[in-house]
């Protein structure tokens, strides 16, 4: 596994997905999951940080979830991974340590989300 942008990205992922090529409208797929996640990814946190607080489970699992599959996809491994802890806590019934993780995630999540916009714009901008 190839990281770069700070040991933030998997590289060798990134372009397995670049691979993909473009759709009909010509837009790559890359590019689009990408945009997909940089909109989601700030609701998200909110939403466990929310469901966190209220202690509703079910939803700070299924939505770290659902962002771990997102941010291991695009090869976001730390932040993916620090998502499945969260998700693996609350399994767990450790709850107080999902919201420990979930700050520590809140946290170092500007430098992934800019690591993957470095990303886009270097290689999936048109001149």
């Amino acid at each position: 596994m190839e990281l770069a942008d700070g040991n933030r990205l998997d590289l060798a992922r990134l372009e397995e997905l670049r691979e993909l090529g473009l759709a009909a409208d010509g837009t790559s797929y890359l590019d689009r999951a990408i945009g997909h996640f940089l909109e989601a990814i700030d609701g998200q946190v909110a939403a466990m940080q929310q469901a966190a607080r209220a202690e509703d489970t079910a939803r700070l699992r299924s939505t770290a979830h659902k962002a771990a599959g997102a941010a291991l996809n695009l090869g976001l491994t730390e932040l993916g991974e620090a998502l499945r802890t969260v998700e693996e806590l609350v399994v767990r019934g450790a709850l107080g340590e999902a919201g420990a993780a979930l700050a520590d995630l809140a946290r170092t999540l500007p430098a992934d989300v800019e690591a993957l916009e470095g990303y886009r714009r270097r290689q999936l901008s048109t001149p």
